[in-house]
């Protein structure tokens, strides 16, 4: 993941320290940032098709990685990391929107955030990694294919001087 989203680890650390705090407004910052994370890494590996597809980034992530699990059981637990991950957000975000200063969520609640974001983005570089194993075995196949057609061919000969 690091190598197609190069922020990521910096993005990780800001959340990590804003989970440090003892300031309930960096708590939601943390839990914003996870949902901005998750949401440039959907646009990343699957991109919305329109407008209306860009704040369906937990729908565009699980159409990514559906067709990449053969296991049912497997799918069966990424399509729940995904669900919790998105009604937690959700929860914490509606809680955060009210404009209250009720409405900034516990610690407790943003961990959760950050943990469960922390799985999705396991699961997905799992995914990735293995996606990209295969397309640069295909890429390393069809390179070893085509030196060998290319050494199977005579070579031109030249026309002799008379």
């Amino acid at each position: 993941l690091e190598r197609i989203f190069p922020d990521t680890s910096q993005r990780l650390n800001s959340i990590d320290q804003n989970l440090l705090s003892n300031n309930s407004e960096d708590w939601k910052n943390a839990v914003a940032s996870c949902r901005a994370l998750l949401m440039d890494i959907a646009d990343l590996l699957n991109p919305p098709k329109d407008a209306a597809d860009k704040g369906k980034y937990i729908n565009r992530l699980k159409d990514y990685v559906s067709p990449k699990i053969s296991s049912t059981t497997k799918k069966k637990l990424t399509k729940t990391y995904f669900d919790e991950i998105k009604s937690r957000i959700e929860y914490t975000m509606d809680l955060t929107q009210s404009g209250s200063h009720q409405g900034r969520p516990l610690r407790d609640e943003a961990e959760d955030v950050v943990l469960h974001t922390y799985l999705v983005i396991a699961e997905l570089m799992q995914i990735y990694a293995a996606e990209d194993k295969k397309e640069r075995t295909g890429q390393l196949l069809k390179a070893l294919e085509e030196q060998k057609e290319a050494k199977d061919q005579p070579k031109p000969t030249k026309p002799k001087d008379k």
